[in-house]
């Protein structure tokens, strides 16, 4: 009875962690999933969409729609699904193509992000200082952290994303 005890003792903090491990490389590959299904909308709809990082809240994200009207592409309320329902509840207006916020599992967080943009074409531009938008040259990298681990999704210009 006593070398089970010990044992299981001894497991119990390597299984918890293997569980925490497994939970961030799971959202990991849920974001990178985010990012290609922005990348097809974009491309299938002939569209320009954004990937919206800690929007409406902290480790929460949207994918939205660019219409090129500064009173909606920067609102302040942009990612809020009460303001801009999925699915979109009036198909004469734009924004349409907006898609429900994800919330990352309870473990996992965001350390590092930065907004996309997916052009109609599926080329992808980092943008900095959201919401009034910046487009920057060069990969993307977004880091999502469980306090031990890290994960980090790197988004090229032309679309390619992978899990590191």
């Amino acid at each position: 009875m006593t070398i089970v005890s010990v044992l299981a003792a001894v497991a119990a903090p390597l299984v918890d962690g293997a569980m925490r491990t497994y939970a961030l490389s799971t959202a990991a590959q849920t974001v990178a999933a985010q990012i290609r299904q922005a990348r097809m909308l974009a491309v299938s709809r002939n569209l320009t969409m954004r990937v919206r990082f800690n929007c409406p809240g902290v480790n929460q994200y949207r994918i939205v729609e660019f219409v090129g009207n500064a009173a909606i592409d920067q609102a302040a309320d942009r990612c809020s699904e009460a303001a801009y329902p999925y699915p979109d509840q009036n198909a004469a207006a734009r924004p349409d193509a907006d898609r429900p916020v994800i919330r990352l599992p309870e473990n996992a967080t965001f350390t590092a992000v930065m907004d996309l943009e997916v052009a109609n074409t599926g080329r992808v531009t980092r943008l900095t200082g959201c919401p009034n938008c910046v487009a920057a040259a060069g990969n993307a990298s977004l880091t999502l952290g469980n306090g031990s681990t890290t994960r980090v999704v790197q988004v090229t210009p032309n679309g390619q994303v992978q899990i590191q």
